[in-house]
C-alpha cells in the first residue's frame, strides 16, 4: 500500500515536471521564433527607409528642364540615371514590404507554436495524471 502510494506521488511529481518543462519549452521556442520575426520586421523598416532615401536623393531638381514633344507638348526631361534610381528605390521599398510580411508571419507562427506546445504539454500532463489517479486508487483500496 505504501509503495503504491509512493508510486502515485511519483506520478504526481512527474506530471508537474512534464507540464513545467513543456510550458518552458513552448515559451522558449515560441519566443525565439517571435524574436526572429521582430528582427526581420525591423530589417524591413530599414529597407523601406533606404528606398525613401534613394527616392529623395534622385528627385528632379527644382529648376526643371523641359523639352518639346510634338504629340504631348512639354515634358520633363529625366535622365536614365534618375529613372533607374526611381525603379531601384521602388524595388527596394517593395522588397521591404515583402520582408515585413515575412516578419509578421514569423511572429504569428511563434505565437501559434507557443499555444500548440503548451497544449501538448497539458495533454502529456493529463496522461501522467491518469496514471497517478490509477495508482492512488489502488493505494486506497489496498
Amino acid at each position: 500500500s505504501s509503495s503504491v502510494g509512493f508510486i502515485a506521488t511519483t506520478f504526481g511529481v512527474l506530471a508537474k515536471t512534464v507540464r513545467i518543462t513543456g510550458d518552458t519549452a513552448a515559451g522558449v521556442l515560441g519566443s525565439s521564433i517571435k524574436l526572429v520575426g521582430m528582427a526581420i520586421k525591423s530589417s524591413a523598416l530599414q529597407l523601406d527607409e533606404a528606398g525613401k532615401w534613394m527616392e529623395d536623393k534622385h528627385r528632379p531638381p527644382k529648376n526643371k528642364e523641359f523639352h518639346r514633344d510634338e504629340k504631348r507638348g512639354y515634358r520633363l526631361m529625366k535622365s536614365t540615371r534618375t529613372t533607374r534610381s526611381i525603379i531601384l528605390s521602388k524595388s527596394i521599398k517593395m522588397m521591404g514590404n515583402v520582408v515585413e510580411e515575412i516578419g509578421y508571419l514569423l511572429i504569428k507562427t511563434g505565437a501559434a507554436t507557443e499555444s500548440l506546445a503548451s497544449l501538448a504539454s497539458a495533454m502529456a500532463e493529463g496522461s501522467v495524471r491518469i496514471l497517478e489517479d490509477a495508482a492512488d486508487g489502488i493505494a486506497r483500496t489496498s
